[in-house]
C-alpha cells in the first residue's frame, strides 16, 4: 500500500524575493481585485468567476497578483 504525500502549498513570490503560502498572501494588503469587466476588453476569454487579486509585498509594499476564484 502507498500513502500519497499531500503537494505543498504554492507560493506566491514577489520580485524582492519574499515568497508567501496562500494564507500569508490572504494577510497583505489588499491593493485591488480585476474583475471580468476590467480583464474582458484584454482577453478573447476571461471566466465569470475568476478574478486577478493584487496585494502590496509586506517587504517592499509592490504589487503582487495571482488568480483566483470567487
Amino acid at each position: 500500500m502507498t500513502t500519497e504525500t499531500p503537494a505543498p502549498a504554492r507560493a506566491f513570490h514577489c520580485r524582492c524575493g519574499v515568497a508567501y503560502v496562500p494564507a500569508a498572501f490572504a494577510r497583505l494588503e489588499p491593493v485591488r481585485v480585476l474583475d471580468m469587466a476590467d480583464i474582458a476588453p484584454l482577453v478573447v476569454r476571461w471566466p465569470e468567476d475568476t478574478v486577478v487579486d493584487v496585494r502590496a509585498c509586506s517587504g517592499c509594499a509592490a504589487p503582487i497578483a495571482r488568480l483566483a476564484r470567487r
